[in-house]
């Protein structure tokens, strides 16, 4: 099962729901759906969870993952969530993961997930580390638009993607 949450401003922590529904495979949580500033994935939740996407949580600062959640978890991307300050500590026991993709990041953020890091131990038994767009320190005017102008902002996400991957 796939589940796509987008626009829904939710205040309070979607993840306590989604993490117990059995068949879910792949999650997209993004585009303002969660409000708040703090997510937590629960011990032994999302059994077969495979794909996580977190994208356009402006809110987001932090992210908790407890010991043996996400145990399936294959592909991670955490896309233009700029508040999020780092990496869950229990990304290192996701021992499944094969791929984190991270775009439109804050440099610091990317640079502590590199070698040398203070989140490095954290992700270093993954495979594939993809970074796109993170060696900036400022925001896009077209984030800016984004987060100040709510009625235009699927028109700015289209172009917005197609000027960057076309």
């Amino acid at each position: 099962m796939k589940l796509k949450l987008s626009n829904l401003q939710l205040e309070d922590d979607p993840m306590p729901t989604l993490e117990k529904l059995p068949k879910l495979r792949v999650l997209m949580i993004g585009y303002d759906s969660f409000k708040g500033d703090e997510m937590v994935c629960s011990r032994g939740g999302f059994p077969r969870l495979e794909s996580l996407q977190l994208s356009f949580l402006g809110n987001l600062k932090e992210w908790k993952v407890e010991e043996s959640a996400l145990p399936t978890l294959a592909y991670l991307r955490i896309y233009c969530c700029r508040k999020l300050r780092r990496v869950p500590d229990g990304v290192r026991n996701i021992v499944t993961l094969n791929e984190i993709k991270i775009i439109e990041m804050p440099k610091k953020f990317k640079e502590r997930m590199e070698e040398g890091g203070d989140d490095f131990h954290k992700v270093n038994h993954v495979p594939s580390r993809v970074f796109l767009n993170c060696d900036f320190e400022g925001t896009h005017l077209i984030l800016i638009l984004y987060y100040k102008i709510p009625q235009i902002n699927m028109v700015i996400l289209l172009f917005y993607h197609f000027v960057l991957y076309n």
